[in-house]
This record gives structure tokens, C-alpha cells and sequence, in this order.
């Protein structure tokens, strides 16, 4: 009973959200080694702005990250100076090592 009722508990914590508020679904890349470059943000409306254009929920982003070939990665956080939120730089290098990991 003890060992179901444990087994029930890590299960159900799969599917808690991040601080972030996403769940990750799934890996759509497994990349071990990434050389990322870190692109820092005085503001979001800044962030926002650089973001491209077609961006669904453009308006609403606290960071983004843009895959690039091989195994390079453009990731656009805030400046820690300004806003430090590890959550969203935590969820910004995930996509850069999993990709489009949550939907």
C-alpha cells in the first residue's frame, strides 16, 4: 500500500508547473553541448520589440530564445541588474538545449 500510494505521489508530480507556469510536454531536441549567446534586455518592451514579429503572444514575453545551426543558441532575457527572474533564464535555456518543449 506504502509503495503505491509513493509511486501515486511521483506521478502526480510530473505534471506540476515550473515557477514559470509551464509543464514540460516533451524533448523536441536532446543536445548535450550548446554554445549559447546570451543577449541581456534593459526593458521588456525592448525584449518584446526585438522579438520577431510572428511571435505568438509577442506581447506577453518575459524572454526567448532563437535555435540556431548546429548547436548555437540566441537567448534574449532581461538584465539581471534590472529584473533578475531565474525562472525565465532557467526556461529560455531549456528551449536552447530541448527546443519547443512545452506548447
Amino acid at each position: 500500500m506504502r509503495a503505491a500510494l509513493a509511486v501515486l505521489l511521483l506521478l502526480a508530480g510530473c505534471d506540476q508547473a515550473g515557477a514559470d507556469g509551464y509543464t514540460f510536454d516533451r524533448k523536441e531536441l536532446d543536445r548535450k553541448t550548446v554554445c549559447i549567446t546570451q543577449i541581456e534586455h534593459r526593458s521588456l518592451a525592448e525584449l518584446r520589440a526585438a522579438s520577431p514579429p510572428s511571435t505568438p503572444g509577442r506581447d506577453k514575453l518575459f524572454g526567448w530564445s532563437r535555435l540556431q545551426s548546429g548547436n548555437r543558441c540566441e537567448m534574449h532575457v532581461m538584465d539581471p541588474m534590472i529584473t533578475w527572474a531565474p525562472e525565465h533564464r532557467g526556461h529560455e535555456d531549456a528551449h536552447c538545449f530541448h527546443g519547443r518543449y512545452h506548447r
